[in-house]
C-alpha cells in the first residue's frame, strides 16, 4: 500500500506491476501504485491520470525500483536523460523528451552542472541575487548552496526568513508597473561542469505572476512560497516551472551510477515552436507502434 503526502495532498493506493509503454518505448514489469484515494483540492482542480517521479532511487517509496532506474537498466535508451520544455500559457501545450534533446526548443548552447547529491535533482549554488540584494544566506550569514529543479513544484521555494527579504524587495505591486517602475531582476550563478561560471537571469515580468489577464488593475506578486526541505538535503531553494518556462532544462543520469547533470538554456518561445507543438513533435508512420519520426540532437 502506498501513502504520500505532497505539499497540496495526499494519495493513496496498493501496488501493482506492469509494463509501461511511452511514446515508442516499453519498460517491462514496473512497479507502481494504482491511486484509489485523493486528498486534496489540486487532484479537483486538475485532473491528473497520473504522477510519474523522476528523481533518485533514495526517493522512492517502499524501495521501489523507480521508473527512470528500470530505464537505464532495460536499456530501453540511447541516452539515459530526459527534457523539459514548458510554455507560458495553460492553454498552450508542453513537452517532455526521454532519450536526448530537441534544439528548435532552445537557444544553444546548453551549459551542464554536476548534481550534487542523488536525492532531489540538486546543483550548487554559488549565488541568487533579487536586484543588489543577496538571497542565499540566512539570517546568521551562512551561505545557501543548495538549488534544486522540480518540475512538480509551480513557484519558486525559498527556506524560512528569506521570503521577508523577498518581499520586502519585491512587494504586491499593480501589473502595470512590473518590468517599467519596478525593473529588479532575480539573478542565479552556478558553475559548470567544466569550472566556469553561469549566470541565468529572469526579468520582472517572468517572476512576478498575477491575474490571468493581467490587465492594468491586476496585482502582481513575486513567484515564491516558503518550503523548508527536511533532514539532510537542505536547506535549499528550488525552482519549479516558473523557472522552466524561461529556460529548457536537461537531466542526465549517464550511466545511472555516479554521475549526474542538470542542463540549462534560454527556452525558445517562438512561432515556429510553437507550431511544432501544435502538430506534436512525434509522427507517427507506419504499421509498426515503435517506428516514430523523432527529433533529437546534442
Amino acid at each position: 500500500m502506498l501513502d504520500i503526502t505532497f505539499g497540496t495532498g495526499e494519495l493513496k493506493g496498493p501496488m501493482g506491476v506492469d509494463d509501461f509503454h511511452v511514446g515508442p518505448f516499453v519498460v517491462q514489469k514496473q512497479t507502481f501504485a494504482l491511486v484509489e484515494y485523493e486528498v486534496g483540492s489540486v487532484f479537483d482542480a486538475i485532473r491528473f491520470e497520473g504522477i510519474l517521479g523522476l528523481a533518485f532511487p533514495s526517493m522512492s517509496a517502499h524501495n521501489v525500483k523507480p521508473f527512470f532506474d528500470s530505464v537505464i537498466e532495460q536499456k530501453v535508451l540511447t541516452s539515459n536523460e530526459f527534457s523539459f520544455f514548458f510554455t507560458k500559457l495553460p492553454s498552450q501545450s508542453s513537452a517532455i523528451f526521454f532519450g536526448g534533446v530537441d534544439n528548435r526548443f532552445f537557444y544553444p548552447p546548453i551549459k551542464m552542472f554536476p548534481v550534487v547529491e542523488h536525492h532531489y535533482w540538486t546543483v550548487h549554488l554559488e549565488s541568487m541575487f533579487l536586484g543588489n540584494t543577496r538571497l542565499n544566506v540566512d539570517r546568521h550569514g551562512n551561505p545557501i548552496n543548495r538549488l534544486i529543479l522540480d518540475t512538480g513544484t509551480t513557484y519558486f521555494t525559498a527556506p524560512a526568513g528569506i521570503i521577508d527579504k523577498i518581499l520586502k524587495n519585491a512587494p504586491s505591486m499593480p501589473c502595470r508597473d512590473v518590468g517599467s517602475s519596478f525593473t529588479m531582476r532575480l539573478n542565479f550563478t552556478l558553475r559548470d561542469r567544466s569550472g566556469r561560471l553561469q549566470r541565468y537571469s529572469l526579468k520582472p515580468d517572468e517572476f512576478m505572476v498575477g491575474g490571468p489577464s493581467s490587465v492594468s488593475d491586476d496585482v502582481c506578486d513575486p513567484a515564491f512560497m516558503q518550503i523548508d526541505v527536511p533532514g539532510d538535503h537542505g536547506p535549499a531553494f528550488l525552482l519549479g516551472e516558473v523557472f522552466m518556462r524561461n529556460y529548457f532544462t536537461v537531466y542526465d543520469r549517464t550511466d545511472g551510477q555516479k554521475s549526474a547533470f542538470i542542463g540549462v538554456a534560454r527556452a525558445k518561445h517562438d512561432q515556429k515552436s510553437m507550431r511544432l507543438l501544435e502538430k506534436t513533435i512525434y509522427h507517427k508512420h507506419g504499421s509498426s507502434d515503435s517506428e516514430y519520426d523523432a527529433h533529437f540532437s546534442r
